[in-house]
């Protein structure tokens, strides 16, 4: 884990000095982009280090049934917790010990001060001890594998979120940004900041939730250990699994066709999380539209829907990941798998039930949600285009009064104004290039575009997390190496290969040419218009790549993976004493 750790910081600190070497930044200047590049790369792996090695340590204890084992001996509450913290914990610090040196090279380089680089350290670390504790805290208050991860995701979310809202909703009280990990890294190296206080705050809230789960563990392991009968008509159950008659029914027609598809279509509550995001998203676009027509799009819609949009997405891909590995892990740790390889049922049978069991829970609100997101950039052309005429019409209004008083071409504040006999031409700072009809249909085009990669985004996730569930021993490392390869990675690759391809070959063909007549208006569109389609075709690309892979290793080695759940018994002689053996010989 340190090699590895260390291999990818070195690696994404020279492709950031790569990319801002060509593009013709000072050497002095690229130790603090290298250090804040590594910095926060490091500081969301620490973030999220809690949710796939610590969310699930103590609830997979409570299903296996083994956690009553540890209270009959003279082991206490904080005993347990503390043990685990400390085991699941240990690759995540010895991954981030790996970084430190990384950092320390940016810091030889220039442009980081000492104070800066121990402060950024102690953040790290502290963004770590943060995550974990929360992994921890909620699976000694959870039995289910997924629900301990989705909390942990919604805990870690508010724990980093909520302070810096909180702050901006309420000014009277500026100091609720100090419980969130995410400040206290952006204030480090300042001079006057108030990050030993926020240091003391983390670590309080942080340490809160590990004496909550000392004390709550030793009182509810007997409840969640054994699972409770759940009367016909709770609540949980219609929650789980619906009514009666939806039970019946989804029984009699998946249960001929694909036994699979049927077993992971049961639980509803799968697809309803996805329905709640979809509801949100939609909530939050209707919003968006009614604040347009009072102009307050361009100030507060663009930002809401950027941040609250992006992390929609992100709890998506997380969730996605975890139902495709859910099925193979449990059923592989379980024996399932394999009692069904026993079966009639072919290994295609298996794959194709989970497949179409995907398509059926979250196709639908899939498909609304990209299309909320192209009705939301189309939205929001419309909004600037109503702007930019606006400020148009305006412009012209006051050319015309300035040409009614002078007879003659003059430029003022970036209006120019040629008078004749009754003909005006106003040109307003180039913004002609963005209203025009080729901008629309990049704008339209690009939203689609992206649209379509985050479909194919989540189908990838959904065939290479199959592939993981299959081949991982827990359902925190096989979410997150479906993560890291389908969606982290190739983002990272990707835009490193858009920015290298920008700064080599468009640039320079942009300066040669800029003389050229149009050259200047032409220029805004066809870049991004170049850029979008690189990115989208390299998308496209890794994702059919990742989907033709996983199916062809599910087709190919579903068997042999389901029978190594189960450790082959060998049978060791015992040794030959020394005496026979001289006999012998």
């Amino acid at each position: 884990m340190r090699v590895v750790t260390a291999i990818v910081a070195v690696v994404v600190g020279l492709v950031v000095m790569i990319f801002f070497r060509t593009a013709g930044m000072k050497t002095a200047d690229l130790g603090s982009v290298i250090f804040q590049a590594v910095g926060w790369m490091s500081l969301f792996v620490a973030l999220f280090s809690g949710l796939f090695l610590t969310a699930d340590c103590l609830s997979a204890e409570k299903r296996e049934g083994t956690i009553g084992f540890l209270f009959l001996t003279d082991l206490r509450g904080y005993d347990v917790v503390a043990g685990k913290l400390l085991s699941h914990s240990l690759r995540a610090v010895y991954g981030l010990l790996a970084i430190f040196p990384v950092l320390a090279i940016a810091l030889l380089m220039g442009g980081v001060s000492g104070l800066q680089f121990w402060q950024t350290n102690i953040a790290l670390v502290n963004a770590l001890v943060c995550s974990l504790v929360a992994g921890v805290f909620i699976s000694s208050i959870n039995r289910d594998g997924q629900k301990a991860l989705a909390w942990t995701f919604l805990v870690l979310l508010l724990f980093v979120g909520a302070g810096p809202l909180a702050e901006q909703a309420w000014d009277k009280v500026p100091q609720f940004s100090l419980t969130s990990p995410i400040y206290l890294f952006a204030i480090t190296g300042a001079p006057k900041s108030d990050f030993w206080l926020g240091l003391v705050v983390c670590q309080c809230i942080a340490w809160t939730m590990f004496a909550a789960a000392a004390i709550l563990l030793p009182r509810n392991w007997q409840g969640s250990d054994r699972p409770r009968a759940e009367a016909k008509g709770s609540f949980g159950m219609f929650w789980k699994y619906g009514s009666a008659r939806r039970q019946s029914a989804l029984r009699r027609r998946l249960i001929e066709r694909n036994p699979i598809e049927w077993i992971i279509c049961r639980e509803r509550w799968q697809a309803l999380w996805i329905w709640a995001i979809a509801l949100v998203g939609a909530l939050l676009a209707l919003w968006m539209a009614w604040t347009s027509r009072k102009g307050d799009w361009m100030t507060m819609g663009l930002m809401i829907w950027g941040n609250v949009g992006g992390l929609l997405k992100l709890f998506i891909y997380f969730w996605v990941a975890s139902q495709a590995t859910k099925f193979f892990v449990e059923g592989k740790r379980t024996g399932f798998i394999e009692l069904l390889l026993a079966t009639p049922l072919h290994e295609r049978d298996i794959i194709r039930g989970h497949w179409r069991a995907f398509l059926r829970l979250f196709l639908a609100p899939l498909l609304l949600i990209a299309t909320l997101d192209v009705g939301v950039t189309v939205l929001q052309r419309m909004e600037m285009r109503n702007v930019m005429a606006s400020s148009n019409v305006a412009a012209a209004q006051n050319a015309k009064a300035i040409a009614r008083n002078n007879q003659k071409s003059r430029t003022t504040n970036g209006v120019t104004v040629n008078q004749s006999t009754n003909t005006t031409t106003v040109t307003v700072g180039g913004s002609g290039t963005m209203v025009n009809g080729w901008s629309e249909w990049f704008m339209a085009l690009s939203s689609l575009a992206g649209a379509v990669t985050y479909l194919a985004n989540v189908i990838a996730v959904s065939w290479f997390g199959a592939w993981m569930g299959m081949t991982s021993k827990d359902s925190g490392m096989a979410i997150l190496k479906t993560l890291l390869f389908t969606v982290a990675i190739p983002w990272f690759c990707i835009s490193f290969v858009t920015g290298i391809l920008s700064v080599l070959y468009i640039f320079p063909i942009f300066y040669k040419y800029k003389n050229a007549p149009n050259a200047q208006s032409s220029f805004p569109m066809w870049f991004p218009l170049i850029s979008v389609g690189v990115t989208t075709v390299l998308s496209l690309g890794k994702d059919a790549f990742f989907i033709v892979w996983s199916r062809r290793k599910l087709h190919r080695s579903l068997r042999e993976e389901a029978t190594k759940a189960w450790a082959p018994i060998v049978i060791k002689p015992p040794p030959i004493p020394r005496a026979l053996v001289a006999a012998g010989t």
